[in-house]
């Protein structure tokens, strides 16, 4: 420990264990204080406050700053040595971000800002006057940082200095100053500790009484292992357990405190019971007290475990009757069916009290009880005298319960003991058969007489359905162009569309600049950065080139890569399906992906057995998913656009075409206009506008860029009058005949969906299947989409429609990957799907599948609101895949964690609003594929299913003949699901 130097006066020798940081040579120092010296320092610490922060605040920073500086030289010796070695710059402090030494930096221990606390708080409780004021003392708002809680040792021993009447004091008032657990200082734990050192009696406060449960199962280590004062033993010898223990049964928040160690604290309870540390009775009638207060099944735990523990005997429950009986009718479940137990093994002799416990469970909500409330009604019927009109109120309450099962019974009982009715009870009786379904209600008509059977009103009404949007033209633009930052959508085209015809010749002029910090440190550093990702930075790359041609300095030469991986895949997987020539094809694979740090490829080749086709395919693909990123870092950048695998392809698309116009504008062959530039905002192209403006390239002799004119053939219309066919025929240029062969022969993409298993369950795939054209950017987008994915495959999505606007499903397949981890969609990723039925082309599997996945989620960003909007939309559009999207819903719910209960309800709401007959439609097929099949568990969300579909199929009028529900309805039985079943079928059959 630090010993304090030599100080002229006590305030100076507190004040040099203060700057120290050291509580405990503060406490040295305090404890051998005399009166005046006590006095000194009590008058000096309050100024001293802000002098103590300044400076613990100013040691902080210099280590600081310290630190910064060593990890900055620590970084640049790291870099240089690897460039040395040959890597680029960019790779080289990638690995130092991830390497161990940055990660040893990072974590290294720095002198706290708050290490001038706990000295002063030590010195003030040895010094203060009053109890008051070093009870305001030690909590100040000053101290309340972000900081461990502290060791209470020098603290403690500064207050055991001062007088005893007066630390019975400070115990009282700081137990007082509780207001619950608070886990970032040490007021409870003083608290407590205070009072048992001075023995002074707790008070009246309920937080103390929490703060007490609380710390009883804070971990501590004895020197041999971590425990808890329950599991020690420690509970029994504490002095605050016979003050404190009544109030654990009434005080709020004790249940709470100790639900996580609710066996534990019983456990411990009924093992002092048994020793006769604690009285047997008193925790008996604690519980019982507590479970009459009331409260939350969990609250409880703690007091159903320790009663379950104590085991009261007969004679014990005998006398607490009342008590059981009073918990009945409104405790929790688990606690009511407690006292039905101990009711049933003591009897009830008593006709009123039997009655009260029959009418205090008939109005349970819980089958279980109502059907032991529905036995006690049985025993009481056979066992009483004369007739049975008392118990028409309770067969009434059990009429009303939700349990069909429940009703049953209760019917039967009625019937059973018809007889023994008077007129006015069969009354009775019948008027409160009018709530049961027609079967059970037949069932009491037969016995009491006709029953009036009112049959639900159909308040259905169904809304109207939106107007589908029309789209509006592209052009003229707006009067102002948008910025430049963050372009995206329509507004891409459009000022692509301005700089080629205007931007490129007035030198870029008429944009104002940009109005965030973030963009202009980002284009300040544009030529800095080897790879242009963003619209934004190839358009302000453009506007510099217009602005003054040539500055743009050239790429560096990338260093040689180590021989690329997609080399090595092809050389031992896809040339031959022969044995591999090498004696060990494990060895061999292990050696030449060695420079590549790929784990794991010998225990994969042992594993997959024999060598051949199957198992290098199989090897292939495992190798595309573990070698996907370091191919892409290996891969050299292509004038500045990012590597093929790191954005999605529609992303790629758009920026290889704003790349096309950026090298034309350096070239000088820069056309007058753009071919893609669409007519409308949903991206359509206009078949006779492309024609015209080709034919003005021809008149004037300008060359046709290959990119955009492969974008404009994707958005032409499916359909082409017979006209504008003809003059795309006549034109001469190469861009002509391409038109013209597009027109003839346009490709039909097929988009299907792969279902894959990862983490235990299905996840979907898309694949496009579509004829080579020849043209490369058609090709690649109509191609499969890849499978690797990170957080730049979701930017400008509200993009990718525009790319494709006549194939909504191929755009979707390019969604597909973001579906199943919500994290990686954007927040408008539902109205990015709407959007797909506002386009030309038919919604096909994959937008299905889509809206199928969103319509039963509904826990992230207002999903079901989000949900019910989509599908309300994609029913005015007039194109919803419905059966398509029920047999996908169905394949989600069963082999997915999502539940059918919030598929339906977003369905219901959807009905509700108009889309009714869709959602009857979607039903059809979404039956057979998700009720369950011969030797298939059924549960309760089949029954829902199917009692939903019973309404949806009266809101929509339907008819006809679903073989898989007349199936359910054939069977024998009257479970809630068969029912349903039956409902559903004599609805739709006659």
């Amino acid at each position: 420990m630090t010993t304090a130097p030599e100080a002229a006066t006590a305030w100076e020798r507190v004040r040099a264990a203060i700057d120290a940081g050291d509580p405990g040579l503060v406490a040295d120092v305090v404890t051998t204080l005399d009166e005046a010296g006590r006095k000194q320092v009590a008058a000096e610490l309050p100024g001293y406050l802000p002098v103590a922060r300044q400076a613990a605040n100013e040691r902080h920073r210099l280590a600081w700053e310290a630190k910064e500086k060593a990890d900055e030289e620590a970084r640049q010796a790291f870099v240089a040595a690897l460039i040395a070695q040959g890597w680029g710059a960019h790779e080289a402090h990638h690995a130092w971000w991830t390497s161990d030494e940055h990660s040893r930096r990072y974590d290294s221990d720095l002198p706290r800002s708050d290490v001038w606390v706990e000295p002063m708080r030590v010195a003030g409780a040895a010094t203060l006057g009053g109890a008051a004021a070093v009870a305001t003392w030690l909590f100040r708002r000053d101290y309340n940082l972000w900081r461990p809680q502290p060791e209470t040792g020098p603290l403690l021993r500064a207050i055991a200095a001062r007088p005893a009447d007066w630390q019975a004091d400070l115990a009282g008032r700081l137990a007082l100053r509780l207001r619950g657990t608070r886990w970032n200082d040490d007021s409870a734990h003083l608290a407590l500790q205070l009072l048992r050192r001075t023995g002074t009696p707790p008070p009246d406060h309920e937080p103390l009484v929490v703060a007490w449960v609380s710390q009883a199962t804070e971990s501590r280590h004895d020197g041999q292992a971590w425990t808890t004062p329950l599991e020690s033993g420690a509970l029994a010898g504490d002095p605050l357990l016979d003050a404190l223990l009544p109030a654990f049964f009434t005080a709020e928040g004790v249940g709470r405190a100790a639900r996580d160690s609710a066996t534990a604290w019983a456990a411990e309870l009924h093992r002092l019971a048994g020793t006769g540390r604690l009285d047997r009775a008193l925790l008996l009638d604690g519980c019982l007290s507590r479970f009459l207060r009331g409260g939350t099944g969990n609250d409880l735990r703690v007091f159903a475990r320790l009663h379950d523990l104590l085991d009261p005997s007969p004679e014990e429950v005998a006398a607490r009757r009342r008590d059981y009986l009073a918990l009945l009718p409104a405790a929790p479940g688990p606690v009511a069916d407690l006292a039905l137990t101990r009711l049933r093994g003591v009897g009830l002799p008593d006709p009123a009290d039997f009655a009260e416990a029959v009418e205090g469970l008939l109005f349970r909500a819980e089958a279980k009880l109502v059907k032991a409330g529905l036995g006690w009604l049985d025993q009481t019927a056979r066992a009483a005298d004369g007739d049975l009109d008392h118990l028409a109120p309770a067969l009434g309450s059990a009429f009303l319960c939700e349990s069909y099962e429940v009703r049953s019974r209760a019917v039967r009982l009625a019937v059973r003991h018809a007889a023994r009715f008077t007129p006015l009870g069969a009354d009775a009786v019948r008027s409160s058969a009018e709530v049961l379904p027609p079967d059970l209600a037949a069932e009491i008509a037969g016995a009491f007489g006709e029953v009036q059977v009112t049959a639900p009103e159909d308040a259905f009404e169904p809304g109207t359905l939106p107007a589908a949007p029309a789209p509006a033209p592209a052009f003229p633009p707006p009067a102002e162009l948008p910025h430049r930052g963050g372009l995206g959508g329509i507004d891409l085209e459009r000022w692509l569309d301005w700089f080629v015809r205007e931007g490129a010749r007035s030198g870029g002029s008429g944009l104002p600049e940009p109005e965030h910090e973030y963009d202009r440190q980002r284009w300040a550093e544009l030529y800095d950065r080897e790879v242009w990702d963003q619209t934004s930075e190839w358009a302000e790359a453009m506007l510099r080139e217009a602005a003054t041609p040539g500055q743009e300095p050239p790429l560096p030469a990338p260093a040689a890569p180590p021989r690329p991986v997609g080399d090595l895949r092809r050389s031992f997987f896809v040339t031959s399906t022969d044995p591999a020539p090498a004696d060990d094809p494990a060895s061999a694979i292990e050696d030449a992906l060695a420079p590549h740090d790929v784990p794991g490829v010998r225990a994969v080749v042992e594993l997959a057995g024999e060598w051949g086709a199957e198992v290098r395919r199989g090897l292939m693909e495992g190798l595309e998913q573990m070698t996907g990123r370091r191919e892409q870092e290996l891969e050299p950048a292509r004038d500045r656009l990012p590597r093929e695998r790191s954005v999605s392809r529609p992303h790629l698309i758009m920026l290889r075409r704003c790349a096309e116009i950026h090298a034309a504008l350096k070239a000088g062959t820069l056309p007058p206009y753009l071919l893609a530039t669409p007519t409308r905002t949903d991206g359509h192209l206009d078949a006779a506008e492309l024609v015209t403006r080709l034919e003005d390239y021809e008149r004037t002799g300008v060359d046709a860029l290959p990119l955009d004119l492969q974008q404009a053939l994707l958005r032409l219309p499916r359909q082409v009058t017979t006209e504008v066919a003809a003059r795309a025929r006549a034109l001469t240029s190469d861009a002509g005949r391409t038109l013209a062969g597009w027109l003839d022969k346009r490709p039909e993409p097929v988009v299907t969906v792969d279902w894959q298993m990862a983490h235990g369950w299905p996840h979907p795939t898309a694949r496009i299947t579509a004829h080579s054209t020849g043209l490369d950017l058609v090709d690649t987008l109509l191609s499969d989409p890849s499978t690797w994915r990170d957080h730049s495959h979701g930017r400008h999505m509200e993009s990718w429609r525009l790319v494709a606007p006549t194939e909504p499903d191929v755009i979707a397949a390019y969604l597909l990957p973001h579906l199943v981890h919500v994290w990686e969609r954007p927040y408008v990723f539902h109205t990015l799907v709407g959007e797909l039925f506002e386009l030309d082309g038919v919604p096909g599997e994959v937008t299905a599948l889509i809206v199928a996945w969103l319509l039963a989620e509904r826990a992230m960003w207002r999903a079901a609101e989000r949900g019910t909007e989509l599908l309300l939309q994609a029913a005015a559009s007039g194109k919803f895949p419905a059966a398509e999207c029920g047999r996908h819903l169905a394949r989600v719910l069963r082999d997915s964690p999502l539940r059918p209960v919030e598929a339906l309800a977003t369905l219901e709401a959807a009905a509700r609003q108009g889309a009714h007959r869709e959602v009857w439609e979607l039903l059809t097929a979404f039956l057979p594929a998700y009720l369950p099949g011969e030797g298939e568990r059924v549960h309760s969300g089949h029954t829902r299913v199917l009692e939903f579909a019973v309404e949806a199929a009266a809101w929509a009028g339907a008819t006809g003949y679903l073989p898989v529900v007349a199936a359910v309805a054939g069977r024998k039985g009257s479970s809630g699901y068969i029912r349903a079943a039956r409902l559903l079928h004599t609805r739709l059959t006659t």
